[in-house]
């Protein structure tokens, strides 16, 4: 935590901000120190991450599950090279979970509730071609193609900016499928 300080410098500041962080959290049983290790005692706290992520590895998981995702892990540590891995893990998990949860949406003729879904989805991650093919395909059903067309010119952008790179082949046919129809629809013969 102080690789500037000393040993026993950084052992004493290490100690004081410990006393300080038992002190504030008002139960000093809630930090664990064990062969110089840091973790919480989980049977004191609580944490959504940790919550979110045992609830998404269940097999019941639901859209109630999802609601304790609050976006991306820890953002005002993005620059910490250790919060990049929980933070990928959580949002993948996150993601899958809308996927999977759309897919029986769409099936089940659901579109609306489907496309709210992948919308939450698209606004976590604006590079989730699978989740904005989703999308593209409830606006399709609900009439919705204008909104179609623009998710996958987000998308496109998205993909551009982040990887320098197009939507992949099965989101470009579903994109110009939904276009000639659109065509079609302002353009009847």
């Amino acid at each position: 935590l102080w690789p500037d300080e000393e040993g026993d410098v950084a052992r004493d500041a290490f100690r004081v901000a410990l006393h300080r962080l038992r002190k504030l959290l008002a139960h000093p049983d809630t930090i664990l120190v064990d062969d110089g290790r840091i973790s919480l005692n989980l049977e004191k706290c609580w944490v959504d991450a940790l919550a979110f992520e045992r609830i998404l590895d269940t097999e019941h998981a639901d859209e109630r599950a999802l609601r304790l995702y609050g976006g991306d892990f820890l953002p005002g540590d993005d620059t910490e090279p250790w919060s990049a891995p929980p933070r990928d893990r959580l949002k993948r998990k996150f993601l899958r979970r809308i996927q999977d949860i759309g897919e029986v949406r769409e099936r089940a003729g659901q579109h609306a509730e489907a496309a709210t879904l992948y919308s939450r989805a698209m606004e976590a991650d604006p590079t989730a071609e699978a989740v904005v093919c989703g999308f593209m395909r409830c606006q399709r059903q609900t009439g919705g193609l204008a909104a179609a067309i623009a998710s996958y010119d987000r998308l496109n952008r998205a993909l551009h900016a982040a990887h320098g790179i197009p939507p992949g082949e099965a989101a470009r046919r579903l994109y110009e499928n939904i276009r000639a129809e659109a065509l079609q629809a302002h353009h009847p013969t």
